[in-house]
């Protein structure tokens, strides 16, 4: 809506010009990411969907952003212990869901 204030006094009024005021939509995240299986040397593809005013995303490994959009795609993805553990995340307009 529009808002504007009347100042009065003594010696009259004056009115201030309108100021608008706009509510965001909150963040929803209608879809989370699904556990996947595959094999070494394949791809695996994640996505998240959400609802929301002026979205981004961070998808976030051990703390570090390794991706940014709705979908993470890793390549050529590895048996090794090393390559998969760790904290995994997702941060989508400052809000952050572990996975």
């Amino acid at each position: 809506g529009n808002y504007c204030v009347v100042v009065s006094g003594t010696c009259g009024a004056a009115v201030t010009n309108s100021a608008s005021l706009t509510v965001n939509q909150n963040v929803l995240v209608t879809s989370a990411p699904v556990s996947q299986t595959n094999c070494p040397g394949n791809s695996v593809t994640f996505n998240v969907g959400a609802t929301g005013t002026g979205l981004s995303y961070a998808w976030l490994r051990n703390g570090s952003v390794i991706g940014t959009g709705s979908s993470l795609v890793l390549n050529n993805i590895s048996a090794s212990k090393s390559s998969s553990e760790g904290s995994w995340a997702i941060r989508c307009c400052g809000y952050s869901m572990t996975v």
